[in-house]
């Protein structure tokens, strides 16, 4: 593989502004990218050191790796969260360019760091303009500070103005830059009393993507060729007592033969997702096992038709990766408090895995996984388009050698299974709609 053209065209955007946006499927290669830029900056003497923040993972498995792989001088030294206080001090006297977690950001920026640029790995991670990090970054970040993400528009449009407030952008707001309710109220209407949710007025997503245009490069649909995503979707019908606890449940907010009680919608709605993965979690947070492992049956259907070719399989509880692991004893995992990651992702990319565990919120972001294998399969389909989008992602990218990545979804019929799909294809409409409005 070499530097696509884009890759050249969008490193040169960055190099000349302050502040920018970097958006590009996941998957096109936007570290390259900022590899390159980062180079500019380091030959041209404009800048002497960059802070880079990535989600813990990317930080260890992918930057430095990739660094390597296309030859470019730009040494890194890591400082995160795992590492002692005396580390992460050796590392800020180094004059190489740091590799920061997430977490571990808003610590950092208050130290003598000496970087004069920040790069942010998954820029969509910033999204809430109250949160710790946009804070972090937006009153003691450098000067010059860009980020990507392949997810400009995870949850909709509201997603924006955290972003471009993290990345030094929030002036292009004018009169609503300080405010986020009145920039709010500007762009969106409240759908509920509460005022919990936004949606965008018919003009808003070509508004936003006007005034972001000029500080966002935005990778042309068609530009990079990734392998197609074949989604197989399973229904499933709902075993009888499987059933009936789920309609108790949805019907009383509780289950009366087991301490579990949803007193609220969201809670509702997350107690529903887990009876139809065959357990729930009462009020002491210990699992509660409801006897049916119909979702197991079917992932280990799809295990064996693979006849031995590679396959991640997705979890989101700890208690569907436990009883996966009675089945798949010796699985390597990502996430969920997963040991020795670089050893499992090599031996997964080496091919010599035919089963790897994977939980999109620890292991989503970053990680290239395209060598090892081209099939996921879902226990069950994540209650979030970017997870799911990131997820698949670490498939479906450059490198990929397989003409397609096959993608298992189970959902069980009649089931809150049902509105999580519709919910996921609501929220891909709107972010699609600021892709189309952003390459006009």
């Amino acid at each position: 593989m070499k530097a696509n053209k884009w890759q050249i065209d969008a490193s040169q955007f960055v190099y000349e502004r302050d502040n920018s946006m970097l958006l590009a499927r996941t998957g096109t290669g936007k570290t390259l990218t900022y590899l390159m830029t980062l180079q500019d900056w380091q030959d041209s003497g404009d800048v002497a050191r960059v802070m880079v923040s990535a989600p813990l993972r990317v930080c260890n498995t992918v930057w430095r790796q990739e660094a390597e792989q296309w030859g470019i001088d730009t040494p890194f030294v890591l400082c995160t969260g795992e590492m002692t206080k005396k580390q992460q001090e050796d590392a800020l006297r180094s004059r190489h360019h740091l590799l920061v977690n997430h977490n571990l950001l808003p610590k950092i920026l208050k130290t003598d760091h000496g970087c004069d640029a920040l790069i942010i790995d998954e820029l969509s991670r910033f999204r809430n303009p109250t949160g710790a990090w946009q804070k972090a970054v937006r009153f003691n970040g450098p000067k010059i500070r860009t980020g990507g993400t392949g997810t400009p528009a995870p949850n909709g449009l509201t997603s924006l103005f955290g972003m471009s407030q993290t990345v030094g952008l929030g002036y292009i707001w004018g009169d609503y830059a300080r405010n986020h309710d009145r920039w709010l109220r500007r762009f969106f209407y409240p759908e509920d009393y509460m005022q919990r949710k936004w949606i965008p007025f018919k003009e808003t997503a070509g508004e936003l993507a006007e005034l972001i245009r000029p500080h966002t490069y935005t990778l042309e649909e068609g530009a990079v060729e990734l392998p197609p995503i074949v989604q197989r979707r399973i229904d499933v019908q709902l075993p009888p007592k499987l059933r009936a606890k789920y309609e108790q449940m949805r019907s009383l907010s509780k289950l009366t033969d087991e301490e579990i009680v949803a007193d609220t919608a969201g809670v509702m709605r997350m107690k529903l997702r887990q009876i139809l993965s065959g357990f729930a979690y009462d009020n002491n947070g210990e699992p509660v096992s409801l006897e049916d492992d119909y979702r197991l049956q079917v992932l280990k259907d799809i295990v064996a038709e693979q006849n031995g070719q590679p396959i991640i399989l997705v979890y989101e509880f700890k208690a569907q990766l436990a009883e996966m692991l009675k089945t798949w004893p010796n699985m390597p995992y990502l996430g969920g408090g997963s040991k020795d990651d670089d050893r499992t992702i090599d031996a997964w990319n080496l091919g010599n895995l035919p089963v790897l565990g994977l939980h999109p919120a620890s292991a989503g972001h970053g990680l290239n996984l395209q060598a090892g294998g081209a099939a996921i399969a879902w226990w069950q389909l994540p209650d979030d388009l970017e997870a799911y989008d990131q997820t698949i992602a670490r498939l479906a990218r450059r490198g990929q050698r397989a003409l397609s990545v096959f993608s298992y979804e189970l959902a069980a019929l009649d089931t809150v299974d049902q509105a999580v799909i519709a919910a996921a294809h609501g929220k891909r409409r709107v972010q699609d709609a600021l892709w189309e409005a952003l390459r006009r």
